[in-house]
């Protein structure tokens, strides 16, 4: 089995039991493997702060100040991740390690994250892949918009209407 299809049943195997967030996932898995394929590493290292949420950095606009995105960054390397921790946050940073497939499945709920970039081994901060949390949403509504269309052609669904 390969290492995202094992991520992806992990990620199933521990969603909470309440009859829809297994399916929800099973339905969106296909985007999930062909995002992660975009990717190089099957799994990145994020830094947590104490409350064990990950460290969101705020960026702003070189030539409009006022203009202001939030980030998290993603590293491919544990060695990576400490080099752009230190100095920058204070002892109680961890350096996590997190499956590419359960990362990206958190991007539907970051609200107040405008994107993940991922760097790569010798990326410099310009060249990382930047994943917009608001446009990996709307793949999932349309993956899910599309799934319920095709069970209402095909039979009634147990899905609730106003599901993700």
């Amino acid at each position: 089995m390969e290492i995202l299809d094992q991520q992806i049943k992990a990620l199933i195997q521990q969603a909470p039991d309440d009859g829809v967030t297994a399916t929800l996932i099973a339905i969106i898995a296909p985007l999930l493997k062909q995002t992660a394929n975009s990717l190089r590493y099957p799994e990145y290292h994020v830094l947590q702060g104490r409350d064990e949420g990950w460290i969101v950095t705020t960026l702003s606009n070189r030539t409009q100040p006022s203009v202001e995105k939030s980030v998290i960054y993603a590293f491919s390397t544990r060695e990576n991740a400490q080099e752009h921790e230190s100095g920058h946050h204070d002892d109680e940073t961890l350096i996590v390690s997190v499956p590419i497939i359960h990362m990206l499945f958190q991007l539907i709920a970051l609200q107040t994250v405008h994107s993940v970039i991922f760097f790569d081994q010798n990326d410099s901060p310009s060249q990382g892949v930047e994943i917009r949390c608001g446009n990996f949403r709307q793949q999932v509504q349309a993956q899910l918009s599309a799934h319920r269309t095709q069970i209402q052609s095909t039979g009634p669904s147990n899905l609730p209407p106003d599901i993700a």
